[in-house]
């Protein structure tokens, strides 16, 4: 049986709408080898059009064929994920007799990353129970699935699983995603112990463990994980930085700073924006604004986070007057504020009692449907109080907590 190539899809889908008799025949006595060269063709073909009903005339032919047994079903899953379809993908799995890890694992991960970490945990949960393994793959994908619902004892239950299969410490891949999802839950002593326990750490290993502490407020800890870090001779990356860089901000450790300011440019990273970002906010809460204001002008094309850092960093710093001159610019150049933003914002405002400029605002934190936030809201109420107008302070107050 020889199709050219370019055609092969075109004449795989008159023959599925047509009287395919004489193509079987010959196609029955194609070797698996070469049934399983022409189907993954096909499917390329269809990964190419992202043609989500080409891939069901190719799973069609695949069953009237007698070749749905081929090991490329995880291609097929693949191709349908790629054009866009859980839903069919997963219809695909359901029907497949034979399914390889690597299939488990397609479908739990694109679960996942679209935000229906209760759908892959439900497939995890399905697959340990039909004896399959969970290999490195799934853990650290169901690992993130229970930290972004906040099932703590089933995150701990498939720790379990990852010891008995002797994948907590033997692969980094795994421990990471362990710390993190400790560190997400809080529990920084068993994100901690799992650290220790690790032999061959990883940047991402670390980074993880720095990222929980700052999150938890611990930023000494941080601090000390991160020139553990460095002693070990393992290079930070951009999120690495990123995050010590804060933590030096949270301390207003102008020293460490500094210090942490020479590892980015000696490793490249000083012109990355997380980078720029996290050292604008360390100059800012050390009290040294001008150089946050001249990291900022190197800058491009800043993003909200870079206009919000500076703004907050410049209210911070008892420079109101120009935050809300950077708050205008901002806005003149169409970039949306966040909470964060209009709140520090206000909190200017409030400074210097300019309550009309805080009415613009609150018309803002409405237009955005930031009514109700509580950030927003608290920020209009303190300026709302603060220049004498208690009524709308109450108004605001009581809108909070309708």
């Amino acid at each position: 049986m020889t199709v050219p190539r370019r055609s092969q899809l075109n004449h795989l889908k008159y023959l599925t709408s047509t009287a395919q008799s004489c193509f079987d025949a010959a196609f029955k006595n194609t070797r698996l080898t070469e049934a399983s060269q022409f189907y993954s063709s096909l499917i390329q073909q269809c990964l190419h059009t992202r043609s989500l009903l080409d891939v069901g005339i190719v799973q069609t032919h695949m069953i009237k064929s007698g070749y749905i047994h081929l090991h490329i079903g995880n291609k097929l899953i693949d191709a349908s994920l790629k054009c866009g379809s859980i839903s069919y993908a997963r219809k695909l799995f359901d029907e497949l007799p034979n399914r390889h890890i690597v299939m488990w694992n397609s479908m739990i991960s694109s679960y996942i990353s679209h935000k229906k970490s209760k759908e892959g945990i439900g497939l995890y949960e399905r697959m340990v129970l039909d004896g399959v393994y969970p290999d490195e793959y799934t853990f650290s994908c169901v690992f993130k699935a229970f930290s972004n619902l906040g099932l703590i004892n089933e995150g701990r239950r498939a720790h379990g699983l990852s010891v008995v299969l002797g994948l907590e410490v033997s692969n980094v891949f795994v421990s990471s995603a362990l710390v993190d999802m400790y560190a997400k839950f809080g529990r920084m002593k068993d994100a901690r112990l799992v650290s220790n326990r690790v032999v061959d750490k990883d940047v991402v290993l670390f980074t993880a463990l720095i990222v929980g502490y700052s999150q938890q407020g611990d930023d000494g800890e941080a601090l000390e994980v991160f020139g553990n870090m460095i002693n070990q001779g393992i290079k930070a990356n951009e999120y690495t930085f990123a995050s010590i860089l804060i933590t030096c901000g949270n301390l207003e450790d102008l020293t460490n700073g500094k210090l942490v300011h020479g590892l980015v440019i000696k490793s490249g990273y000083e012109p990355a924006v997380a980078s720029q970002t996290s050292l604008l906010t360390m100059y800012a809460r050390c009290g040294l604004i001008d150089d946050s204001l001249r990291i900022f002008k190197r800058f491009p094309n800043p993003n909200h986070i870079t206009w919000t850092s500076l703004i907050v960093g410049l209210v911070r710093n008892g420079r109101e007057e120009l935050a809300l001159t950077k708050f205008r610019k901002m806005i003149c150049k169409s970039i949306v504020p966040n909470s964060f933003t209009l709140s520090s914002a206000l909190q200017a405002c409030s400074n210097l009692a300019m309550i009309d400029e805080g009415k613009q605002i609150h018309a803002m934190v409405t237009k955005f449907g930031l009514g109700r936030d509580v950030y927003a809201g608290a920020a209009l109420v303190n300026m709302y109080g603060k220049c004498g107008s208690t009524e709308m302070a109450r108004s605001v107050f009581d809108a909070l907590i309708d």
